[in-house]
């Protein structure tokens, strides 16, 4: 068997799959678990916007994120004034 056997038989990865890793939920997911939930504070959205925002991921993908996380009952809001 040759190496261009081996590699021939490596699945290949749909487009989801390669950019799943740095999708905006998965980010989310990841500056809650590692910065949010151990303070065991709440966290406004315009902080969350600016985090991701600067990790490169566009403020409508983490608008959408965090609402789809919302209605899943992973978080959920309240408001003070102006912000949420």
């Amino acid at each position: 068997m040759s190496r261009d056997d081996d590699t021939a038989r490596v699945p290949s990865l749909t487009r989801r799959q390669q950019t799943d890793a740095g999708t905006a939920k998965s980010l989310l997911l990841t500056v809650f678990g590692e910065f949010v939930l151990p303070c065991d504070r709440p966290v406004w959205t315009s902080t969350l916007l600016h985090v991701l925002t600067g990790l490169g991921v566009e403020e409508k993908s983490v608008r959408q994120a965090l609402n789809r996380m919302a209605a899943d009952g992973w978080i959920t809001s309240e408001r003070a004034g102006r912000r949420v």
